[in-house]
């Protein structure tokens, strides 16, 4: 029986498990339970391989035709979007990607919406939030500030928030603590 496009995207697909599926369940549990900071940059990685053993799976056919059709997306509007996500470590084609739009035109919309290019706005956007997020938590490491800010390089984040601010996050965040003891 032939279904549509919108009903395939509205069935569920559960794979049977499989020792390939538990042998990736396993070595990704391992790799986050005993997570050193470095482990996130495997992720992209991780999700593809998952993605190649599903789709060797019984089933996989249906599989690669669901995300098939649930990559056909209408656009979704940019601010909205951009406000909630820009803080995810995410390369400028997966935004084009995720909003259902070509990257020439993501380029496009994007400047008549923000009046700057992507990139000048998600640095500014993830900076400024690394900024907050140092005044909130003087505790946080700057590892876990850059995460969080949506940066996986964190010499780069460091350079790009000196280039900023005028000074390093670890200068900052040593200014803050040097203010709230005054203001004690």
């Amino acid at each position: 029986v032939k279904s549509s496009s919108k009903d395939l995207v509205q069935t569920l697909w559960v794979a049977k498990d499989s020792e390939p599926i538990q042998m990736f369940t396993d070595t990704l549990i391992k790799l986050f339970v005993d997570a050193e900071s470095d482990s996130h940059k495997v992720t992209r990685y991780k999700l593809m391989e998952l993605l190649h053993i599903l789709k060797n799976t019984v089933g996989g056919e249906l599989f690669l035709e669901m995300l098939n059709q649930a990559q056909k997306r209408d656009r979704i509007p940019l601010k909205k979007f951009m406000r909630k996500h820009y803080s995810k470590p995410l390369k400028i084609e997966d935004y084009a990607h995720l909003t259902g739009r070509s990257i020439a035109s993501f380029h496009r919309d994007f400047k008549r919406v923000y009046k700057v290019s992507p990139k000048s706005w998600l640095i500014e956007q993830r900076l400024e939030k690394a900024k907050k997020l140092i005044q909130k938590d003087l505790q946080t490491t700057i590892t876990q500030i850059a995460f969080s800010s949506g940066y996986e390089n964190i010499p780069h984040f460091i350079k790009a928030f000196q280039k900023r601010y005028g000074i390093s996050p670890k200068q900052y965040q040593m200014q803050e603590r040097d203010l709230l003891d005054i203001k004690s």
